[in-house]
């Protein structure tokens, strides 16, 4: 069984089609090893074959925007066919004519209201379809028409939803335009509508989460122009008590008009008939996985911040979660916290030999200070350009664990004695460097406060305090005092921030 996560699947006579790691696949519909079919390794979705199986449309964000791309199930370049520019974009199946089918909701006021437009497979205008805002539609044999109506989010998105956008199914029967709403009563999200078989025992098929998890459901269609409704059945059990299938919300199901494949927990589920019990797919990606492989990050794009100490002549440096002491001049970059699985963070110079930064390395943050120069003895002189202690990671002391929550902000004083911490609670915290000790010099009146500078003796500390709803003032206190009263700078009558 593959450990990827597979998504919107697709199937047409013996090929399936889903999405993995950020590209299109096929496999045989039965399972077993797939094959890519795009390589861009940006997010995809929706892929749809046609009847015949020789062509997949999907959406890609391969230019930025979502649009829709199709290409052959033999291989080659994929063809971008519209030029929307819309984050709603996306592909719903083709037509009879070869046409795909595409929600969008370019032109239209708001990002709700996607229309459903029919996209030349070989390139052209889109032709919108006249059934207005959308979120789902089939267009079945004899011009008859089932769509669901525009719903926010999925119900795995939204898990048991009963507000007022919630899906509704309707169901055009004849072709004519005459619209009548199916299941008007089930207090459920409806989403992924479906038609499956021919005449009487035609059937609606869709995914609604109306018992408490979302799974795969059917009502009888009818025949002709008679609109049934009724029968309403349930055909997989994730959530059921006493259900052997995982207790994961069922999503993004499909059908060839017999079959129904749907994705749950990321693996594939296949329902051969409505009759007949799911039963998951054993699909194996082939090919390399290259997203996973380790690769050299860049520090110029994952650069967080870089501030020079008093000196000029070397730099704290954040890139990517760690901190590094990099000179101005020739030598070495030396790495100062990196931990796996942990994210330091706000990395200032303390004074002239220490530095100060924030990490999750113990789980919750936490003040980390470290000395600039830590060499062995016999390694050399410890200066910021000795080459000997370039790869000497020294060990810093930690405050505050499990005390201070989550940091904001965090200032350091120019001569290290003291560092300030903006928490996510509106404290005002103070780290005295001789004791180890927090001091909480203020606490924000309506939310954070932010904008911590000491001033050049360090002595004195500003900030921005919310003094008011929507009003914000500068005050500032004495930090060398035991217990000090801020003083305000400005009264709260704008939004005052930054001090310096």
């Amino acid at each position: 069984m593959s450990s990827s996560y597979l998504r919107f699947p697709h199937l047409r006579g013996s090929l399936l089609t889903f999405v993995a790691e950020d590209d299109v696949w096929l496999a045989p519909a039965e399972g077993g090893r797939a094959y890519r079919l795009s390589a861009d390794q940006v997010p995809v979705a929706n892929p749809r074959l046609t009847d015949d199986g020789t062509r997949v449309a999907w959406t890609s964000w391969r230019d930025q925007a979502p649009e829709v791309h199709v290409a052959d199930t033999e291989g080659g370049l994929a063809t971008r066919l519209t030029y929307w520019g819309n984050h709603c974009t996306r592909t719903i199946g083709w037509t009879d004519s070869d046409d795909v089918v595409a929600l969008s909701a370019a032109d239209q006021p708001f990002s709700r209201w996607t229309w459903a437009y029919a996209v030349p497979g070989n390139g052209g205008p889109a032709r919108r379809l006249p059934y207005g805002p959308v979120s789902n539609i089939v267009l079945g044999p004899g011009g008859c028409v089932l769509l669901t109506s525009v719903s926010s989010r999925e119900p795995a998105w939204w898990k048991r939803y009963r507000g007022g956008t919630t899906g509704k199914l309707w169901w055009d029967a004849a072709g004519d335009g005459e619209f009548a709403q199916l299941l008007a009563e089930l207090n459920g999200n409806i989403e992924s509508p479906m038609l499956l078989g021919d005449g009487p025992s035609r059937r609606v098929a869709f995914i609604s989460d109306h018992e408490g998890w979302g799974n795969v459901y059917s009502v009888g269609a009818g025949s002709g122009t008679d609109v049934s409704g009724t029968d309403l059945r349930r055909h997989t059990d994730h959530g059921v008590e006493g259900g052997d299938q995982p207790p994961f919300y069922a999503r993004h199901a499909t059908t060839d008009g017999t079959r129904i494949v749907y994705e749950c927990a990321g693996q594939l589920w296949l329902l051969d008939a409505l009759d007949q019990p799911a039963r998951r797919l054993d699909v194996r990606l082939g090919g390399p996985r290259s997203a996973r492989a380790p690769y050299q990050a860049s520090a110029a794009r994952y650069l967080a911040s870089a501030i020079p100490d008093k000196t000029g002549r070397l730099s704290i440096v954040e890139v990517r979660g760690t901190v590094h002491r990099l000179v101005h001049r020739d030598g070495p970059a030396r790495v100062l916290a990196a931990t796996d699985g942990a994210r330091a963070r706000l990395a200032r110079p303390l004074g002239s030999d220490f530095v100060v930064w924030v990490s999750d390395a113990t789980g919750e943050d936490a003040v980390y200070i470290a000395p600039l120069s830590d060499a062995p003895e016999g390694a050399g002189t410890g200066s910021p350009d000795s080459d000997a202690t370039a790869n000497v990671v020294p060990t810093p002391e930690v405050y505050g664990h499990d005390e201070i929550g989550r940091v904001l902000e965090l200032a350091a004083a120019p001569d290290g004695s003291k560092v300030a911490v903006a928490c996510h609670d509106g404290r005002l915290l103070v780290l005295d460097g001789a004791s180890g000790t927090f001091t909480e010099l203020a606490v924000g009146a309506d939310g954070e406060v932010s904008g911590l500078a000491f001033s050049p003796d360090s002595t004195w500390l500003a900030w921005s305090d919310p003094a008011e709803p929507g009003l914000r003032r500068i005050l500032i206190a004495d930090v060398t005092e035991q217990v000090t009263v801020p003083i305000a700078v400005t009264e709260p009558r704008f939004v005052d921030t930054n001090p310096v």
